[in-house]
């Protein structure tokens, strides 16, 4: 090929990279609260257009890009409360450890256990104890009993101690021996801890299938079962993951929880609301090293799987590195930053609708094919997210407070 043609066709290529990059979508943006001060005026928000985008959705992913900043906790806790009350949503789950909301779901559905013990289990803040408290008294309203709202975690992490407590009292009912080297196996080091956990594993099967097959064990125990004996086998993989896999394996391990659960134990029809970082909930973003949960739930559920991070423009944020640090931020001036989008810019919380139909009285706003949302876990960053892929929509608050500089 002579020299002219490679011309042309490099004219060709860089024409193509400058109206890509340039290439606008149309994104509707709506005010849900026109003044937001720190948890001050939650009353006034309006979670009415949430709730339409994500009617009929089998699974909703809602996001924080900060664990321990108290404005995701609260407005996504007052949004389940708002769907529940309005019979569109029948579970949550939360990015816990499985056996942990397993154990609060017991609290939501029938009242047992402490809620104190509860939420020291998960380390969770005032909101979400809130929230299941409140679960709890909606259950047990007469028009609610026979359809109780449930509560799931999802993680694998931290699962193998209560899972071996559950799978134990379970197989006892059948009359089974207890495994006899359960001492060794919850101080084993690494070294052996496999080979304990394989012999575990074998030790009940054979007698959780016989009750299976006696009918010894009612549906949801026996569900409950099948996927605890699930997590113990992930845990073997989970820690065995280098650095690079780690949050790729838990991603996926992540997903395969929120399907199991959606599928064997909770009733078909209202949305599930699944709670978790940004990072998690995303539909796209899949590289070498991460496929987010999003991404597997999007690819499972289709349609039936909606994605909303949530955001915020300025204010101190928790974020998860030497123990845990409250860090200031100011509001970020870069163009491709979701506030520097809009004009004017609101002093209160944004929906910004980004695949869903448009909602009465929303603006369109021209948006790039890509964007930059913040994104602290245990480092502080911006992230950049692609317009029609990673998620539907994202609710953007003006002001955000570290869990630990709000007064509860």
């Amino acid at each position: 090929m002579n020299v002219s043609i490679w011309r042309y066709v490099w004219v060709a290529i860089l024409t193509m990279f400058v109206f890509t990059s340039r290439a606008q979508n149309q994104v509707y943006v709506k005010e849900l609260s026109g003044r937001y001060e720190n948890h001050k005026q939650h009353d006034a928000i309006n979670y009415q257009p949430v709730a339409e985008l994500i009617q009929g959705k089998r699974v909703a992913g809602f996001g924080e890009s900060s664990h321990g900043t108290w404005d995701f906790y609260y407005i996504n806790t007052e949004l389940i409360k708002y769907m529940v009350s309005h019979k569109l949503c029948s579970a949550v789950i939360l990015e816990v450890p499985f056996v942990q909301g397993l154990k609060i779901n017991e609290f939501v559905t029938t009242g047992q256990g402490n809620i104190k013990d509860l939420m020291n289990g998960i380390g969770k803040p005032p909101p979400v104890k809130d929230l299941v408290e409140w679960l709890r008294e909606y259950n047990l309203k007469p028009e609610n009993s026979a359809a109780p709202v449930q509560f799931y975690g999802m993680d694998v992490q931290g699962s193998k101690k209560n899972a071996y407590e559950y799978l134990n009292s379970c197989v006892s009912k059948g009359g089974a021996a207890a495994f006899p080297q359960m001492d060794a196996l919850l101080k084993a080091g690494n070294s052996k801890k496999d080979t304990l956990l394989n012999a575990y594993i074998a030790h009940v099967e054979g007698p959780l299938k016989k009750l299976r097959d006696t009918d010894l064990l009612a549906y949801k125990e026996n569900k409950t079962c099948e996927i605890l004996l699930n997590v113990l086998k992930q845990s073997k993989d989970f820690d065995a993951a280098g650095p690079f896999a780690f949050a790729k394996i838990r991603d996926k391990f992540l997903a395969e929880n929120v399907a199991f659960i959606e599928r064997n134990l909770i009733p078909n029809g209202k949305t599930i609301f699944v709670w978790a970082h940004n990072g998690h909930i995303r539909s796209g973003g899949k590289s070498m090293l991460q496929v987010p949960m999003g991404h597997h739930l999007k690819q499972e559920y289709g349609e039936q799987y909606a994605s909303v991070a949530l955001d915020f423009v300025g204010g101190s944020v928790f974020v998860m590195k030497n123990s845990g640090t409250t860090v200031n931020v100011t509001e970020n001036k870069e163009s491709k930053f979701i506030r520097n989008l809009t004009n004017p810019a609101s002093e209160g919380v944004l929906l910004f609708n980004i695949t869903g139909p448009r909602l009465e009285n929303s603006l369109p706003v021209n948006f790039p094919n890509s964007y930059k949302l913040h994104s602290y876990d245990v480092s502080e960053k911006t992230a950049s997210f692609k317009t029609k892929e990673d998620f539907d929509a994202i609710i953007l608050i003006n002001n955000v407070r570290s869990l630990y500089e709000v007064k509860h």
